[in-house]
């Protein structure tokens, strides 16, 4: 601990406290108090050589964009270690997120990529030159990107990077980055005289186990896979015709207006991943059917990937179906008792007319959480699936809806994880996981205050002790006094 405690000495403010550790010995809870206004959820990190993870918070004081980073003492207490003023330049951030090796930071900007460093006269060093239709500067908050990537598999960072013509792989090696050009152009969507730019869609894998992942690019009823590095020779992939990329509301009929909603039938592919462990990536399509506005139904089908004759190859029927009554929705997939099956969690809720005077009415709504897992056959069935309930608030007066905390967490070291809901802004409910695919049938109870928007609460092992701590931070719809703290739910049980 000798390099925290000589900087926690210089920067001495902004530390921990402790609150509480008597509410059914779950947690031990601290908090930090912060000057910024925070745009990002608290994000655990492993910077530094020493044991645990250090704290980046992203935020801004006085109109200036800053980082900070919080390491912990001996004593669990968080301080404040380093302050970076974030250029003007900078767009987006991101980070590396592979395990045994300390985590890098990096910066995009419209001309280049960047890496946060904590020692040294430049606390943002350049790393690679890119082209990117991203052409503004001085962005009011950091955007949390996705653009580092381990290609290659060497454990150092990799980057993808799009103009309007086509995207760019920075690959790592002894000598620095070799990049390679591929067809793959930002997506170009007009409107009357205006236009609208979106990255391409497309997925990164190892198709042919030579430990360098190639790049999937999607098409409406096709997939790309394109010779970017490697040795892939490339193919395009025929899929269903009526797959399309982009959401239903992007899309325009035949007149030129959007789809109709009272006569919809449309399919959307959500991503590309290996659900079945059986190293062939598979589809994962979002089916929307829907007779009117508040008569929706969302489903989530999966197409498993085969090769037949060599090529990569997918069937017009669906293998496996994820389906609930109401509507399904934030489809999150996890492998939550290390056994490399995928399970699939979405929630789930109705929009009737009365659920929507009942929501005015109340403020917030109820809303089920579902998980459903694979049968011996690698299928989802709506059958095999856990359902929990959680409640969604709003607020009227602020013009914002808040989302509940649904997470797993492994909070008593038993290498299994448990599940993590809340309890509105009051409690969390913890279901204890018993065997695999299963709950204890009543909850553990923590009480404490809880941020209105449930991606603010974040779960890792801070203090690597084999269980996993929470980590919440507070927003625009919380209570004014609450904005600048975050709390540290340190595992006990």
């Amino acid at each position: 601990m000798k390099i925290i405690t000589a900087l926690v000495v210089t920067l001495g403010f902004a530390s921990t406290s402790s609150l509480a550790n008597s509410k059914k010995n779950l947690f031990n809870e601290v908090a930090i108090e912060t000057d910024l206004t925070l745009s990002h959820p608290v994000y655990p990190i492993d910077l530094l050589p020493n044991p645990g993870k250090e704290l980046m918070l992203i935020g801004t004081h006085s109109g200036q964009q800053y980082i900070d980073i919080f390491a912990a003492s001996e004593a669990q207490l968080y301080n404040r270690i380093k302050r970076v003023k974030v250029p003007d330049t900078m767009l987006g951030v991101d980070f590396t997120k592979w395990q045994d090796t300390t985590q890098q930071v990096y910066l995009f900007s419209y001309n280049g990529i960047y890496q946060l460093a904590l020692e040294g006269p430049e606390l943002v060093v350049p790393v690679v030159d890119t082209q990117t239709y991203l052409k503004k500067s001085g962005a009011q908050h950091l955007s949390k990107m996705e653009f580092v990537y381990n290609i290659n598999d060497d454990q150092k960072a990799d980057f993808f990077t799009t103009d309007l013509n086509h995207s760019y792989v920075h690959i790592s090696d002894e000598t620095g980055y070799q990049m390679a050009k591929v067809d793959l152009p930002a997506r170009l969507e007009i409107e009357g005289h205006s236009a609208e730019i979106e990255p391409p869609r497309f997925a990164f894998f190892d198709t042919n186990e030579d430990n360098i992942s190639e790049l999937i690019g999607f098409e409406n009823g096709l997939l790309n896979l394109l010779p970017s590095v490697g040795s892939n020779p490339g193919q395009a992939i025929k899929l269903r015709d009526d797959i399309m990329v982009d959401d239903w509301w992007h899309t325009k009929d035949a007149d030129g207006d959007s789809l109709d909603q009272s006569n919809l039938v449309y399919r959307k592919l959500e991503r590309v991943v290996d659900v079945n462990h059986d190293g062939i990536f598979d589809l994962v399509v979002r089916y929307t059917k829907s007779s009117g506005a508040l008569d929706r139904q969302n489903d989530y089908e999966i197409y498993l990937g085969a090769i037949e004759q060599g090529k990569f190859a997918f069937q017009n029927q669906t293998n496996s179906l994820i389906q609930d009554e109401g509507t399904l929705t934030d489809l999150q997939l996890l492998d939550i008792d290390n056994d490399k099956q995928l399970e699939a969690l979405v929630s789930g809720f109705d929009i009737g007319v009365s659920q929507i005077i009942g929501a005015l009415l109340s403020g917030s709504v109820s809303q089920d959480v579902h998980l459903f897992y694979q049968n011996e056959k690698g299928e989802f069935n709506p059958k095999n699936k856990i359902t929990r309930e959680v409640e969604l608030s709003f607020s009227l007066s602020k013009g914002r809806s808040g989302s509940p905390v649904v997470l797993f967490a492994d909070v008593n070291g038993d290498g299994k994880k448990d599940w993590v809901l809340s309890d509105e802004q009051k409690a969390f409910n913890v279901y204890l996981a018993n065997n695999k695919h299963s709950f204890s049938r009543r909850a553990s109870k923590y009480k404490t205050t809880l941020p209105m928007q449930g991606r603010r609460v974040v779960t890792s092992d801070l203090n690597l002790d084999g269980k996993d701590d929470l980590v919440m931070s507070y927003g625009r719809l919380d209570d004014k006094n609450m904005r600048k703290t975050i709390k540290i739910l340190f595992a006990t049980s």
